[in-house]
Parts: structure tokens; C-alpha cells; sequence
């Protein structure tokens, strides 16, 4: 029997078991290595509506197709509708779980990024502080431990806290690094990334430029040297090479990243015109470090105007024009 969709036969429960399993799957396939977040949501939504079919609201299965929905959301800067969502799956799961439970660990983590996206720096960070400390309590040698810790170390970033920032990612990276035969690559680019930003922050290339040259390695392992996370680290490199003074070198990164992002502009434009902007800066022989898109939205949560479309030239513009962006 199906809860709260009436009575079914064994068949067609399961048929509607594997169908959602397929939705969520294709969704996270979307999502997570393809970043074509809208068409992932229409998949993951159909996962939603037949697990709450299958076994009502309630539910652990439910709620990690909801907790899917709330990522997608999140990655389109819909921060307040993920938020919303990482809390009503934590309701779920603090139902079945102790509170240091992994899953339970891991929607709060994201609930506190979520918090950090739409500017609530003081909320993200007391979220975040928590999941560190529960993780630290229960195995610190986790590689979720890692994940939590360079989410802390951005919204220290974010709130330009940058020593404490880069303690957080060197302790991540310690933790990777005695991890034997850890496999996800990107987790381990994502925190040579965040690293590296420290650096660009404080004007200090070469230090940047190893940290994002590993990532580059790690995300084309994983992806191929075609993927929108290779276009990211394009252009982080091309900041280190602008910084140097170094223009046509950088000028070389930067129309990589174009070219990389431009096939996906309908469908991740920040992308896009985030690495375009970088090509300006670089023909002006601008030494400026620009935001990355996630602070970007960040300040626009702060100032009240997180509801509104983005309109990410106009975004840019603006975050270049602010007295904190050095030129």
C-alpha cells in the first residue's frame, strides 16, 4: 500500500519506486557533473512528488529527494527556497536520526552555505561551527569533516575573516591528504580553489597558482578539460597571471574560460559574464581581484535585493564600482 496515495498493487509500486529513483539519479547527474540546474530541477521534482506518493511527507526516502531539490535550488542562487527546504528535510531526519548522525551532518552543513549565500554571515558561521564540532567529536579524519571545514573557511572569507579562512582549508587539506584512495576529486579541487582565493585576495600569486594548478588537474580528472569547472579555474589562473602583470598569459586563461562557458551561457550565465569581465579587466591592465559569483549574490542578499532577478553584467558592474574591490 501506498501512503496517503491510496491503495496499490505490489507492481505498480514498485514501477513507481524505480521511476523516482531514475528522476532523482538523472536530476543529480544534471546537476552535480553537468550544472544544467533547471532541467535537473524539473527531474528532481518528479522525484519528490512520487516519493511523497510512495511514503508520504515524512519519510527518509522523501527526504533526500527534497534535500536533491534543495541543492539545485541552492546552485541558482534560489537561496531562500533552499533554505527553507534543507530545514523541512532536517525536521525529517531529526524524526530517524541522533543529531551527529552523517545525514543529519551534512544538511546542516548545507543549510549553513545556504545561510552564507543570501548574506547571513553571523548564521551561517554558528551553523557551520556546530557541524565542524560534531564532525571533530565523532571522527576527525572524515573527509565530510573536510567539506564542513572549507564551507566555514568561505564564510570566514565572506566575512573577511581571512586568517581563519585559511586555517579552515589547510585543515581540510590535511584531512584529504591522509585520506587514502579518496576519490572525489572535485571536493578536493573545491578546497585548493577556496586556498588559492585567500591568496588572491591578499595579492600574493605565486602562492595561488600552485593551489589552482592542482585543481585544475583534479577537475580535469574528473570532468574532462571541457567542463565548466575547468573554465572556473581557467580564470582563477588568469587573476594569478593578471596580478603578475603577466597580461597576454593571463589574457590566454581568461579566453579559455570564455570559451568554455559560452556554449553553457543559457543555462549558467554567471559563468559566462563573470569570465568576460576578466578579459576586460586584463585589456585595461586592471590588477583588481573581482568577487566570485557566490559573494556577488551574497551582497546582494545583504542589501535586501535576493528576490529580484539577477541581471549579472549589471551585478558585476556594480561589485567593481563598490570602494571595497581594489583596482
Amino acid at each position: 500500500a501506498m501512503q496517503g496515495g491510496g491503495a496499490a498493487g505490489a507492481g505498480d509500486a514498485g514501477a513507481l519506486r524505480m521511476t523516482a529513483d531514475l528522476h532523482l539519479k538523472l536530476g543529480q547527474q544534471l546537476s552535480h557533473f553537468e550544472w544544467r540546474h533547471e532541467q535537473s530541477e524539473a527531474e528532481i521534482r518528479m522525484a519528490c512528488d512520487l516519493t511523497r506518493r510512495l511514503y508520504g511527507r515524512d519519510h527518509v526516502r522523501t527526504a533526500l529527494a527534497v534535500y536533491n531539490l534543495a541543492h539545485v535550488l541552492r546552485r541558482q542562487h534560489r537561496v531562500h527556497e533552499a533554505e527553507r527546504l534543507y530545514r523541512e528535510v532536517l525536521e525529517v531526519q531529526l524524526e530517524h536520526c541522533d543529531r551527529d548522525h552523517l545525514d543529519v551532518l551534512n544538511t546542516r552543513m548545507n543549510l549553513g552555505i545556504a545561510l552564507g549565500h543570501r548574506g547571513n554571515v553571523e548564521a551561517a558561521r554558528c551553523e557551520l561551527e556546530d557541524v565542524v564540532r560534531l564532525h571533530a567529536a565523532k571522527q576527525p579524519d572524515h573527509p565530510k569533516l573536510a567539506i564542513a571545514l572549507v564551507a566555514l573557511g568561505d564564510i570566514e572569507r565572506f566575512g573577511g575573516a581571512r586568517a581563519r579562512a585559511e586555517e579552515c582549508y589547510r585543515r581540510a587539506l590535511a584531512i584529504y591528504s591522509n585520506a587514502e584512495s579518496f576519490e572525489h576529486h572535485n571536493e578536493i579541487a573545491w578546497a585548493h580553489i577556496r586556498l588559492a582565493l585567500v591568496f588572491l585576495d591578499a595579492a600574493e600569486p605565486e602562492a595561488a597558482s600552485e593551489l589552482l594548478h592542482v585543481a585544475l588537474e583534479r577537475n580535469t580528472l574528473l570532468f574532462g578539460g571541457e567542463h565548466l569547472a575547468v573554465a572556473q579555474v581557467c580564470a582563477h589562473l588568469g587573476t594569478v597571471h593578471r596580478l603578475r602583470g603577466d597580461f597576454p598569459c593571463a589574457r590566454e586563461f581568461y579566453s579559455r574560460a570564455v570559451e568554455l562557458y559560452a556554449p553553457a551561457a543559457e543555462y549558467h550565465p554567471e559563468g559566462f559574464a563573470w569570465a568576460s569581465k576578466h578579459l576586460e579587466l586584463c585589456a585595461q591592465a586592471s590588477r583588481c581581484v573581482l568577487p566570485i559569483p557566490a559573494e556577488l549574490v551574497a551582497a546582494r542578499h545583504a542589501e535586501g535585493l535576493g528576490k529580484c532577478p539577477i541581471d549579472w553584467c549589471r551585478l558585476i558592474d556594480a561589485a567593481l564600482a563598490s570602494p571595497d574591490v581594489a583596482v
